[in-house]
């Protein structure tokens, strides 16, 4: 596939990633949210997890990289990410929306200066 397709795959799992965390995060400033939109955010962040995971590796093969220093590093955000969810059962809504914000200007960060990292 080409690396058009593999760069809006893995837009759009980012996408419904942030809707999936973004519900989480509001489900969980309410007291007493509806069960079902509990199972319908988790849904989403874990389509959105799957989808960037395969169109960020299908963009690493379309440009011919290899496991350098910047993939090991978004790989660690991805899984910070993927640890949201728990986040949001134990820890206070402000610490969780920081806790997100951080991991994403890291990542995007990585991203701009990966060829300086190495």
């Amino acid at each position: 596939m080409s690396y058009e397709f593999y760069k809006w795959l893995h837009l759009i799992g980012l996408f419904v990633l942030t809707i999936g965390v973004s519900g989480m995060i509001i489900l969980k400033a309410f007291s007493d949210p509806k069960p079902g939109l509990k199972k319908i955010s988790a849904i989403f962040h874990g389509l959105g997890l799957v989808a960037s995971l395969v169109g960020g590796f299908g963009l690493l093969a379309r440009i011919g990289g290899q496991f350098e220093g910047w993939v090991i590093a978004k790989v660690g955000y991805w899984l910070a990410l993927g640890l949201v969810p728990l986040g949001t059962k134990f820890l206070p809504v402000p610490s969780v929306i920081g806790a997100t914000l951080a991991i994403i200007v890291a990542a995007v960060t990585t991203v701009i200066f990966r060829s300086t990292l190495g």
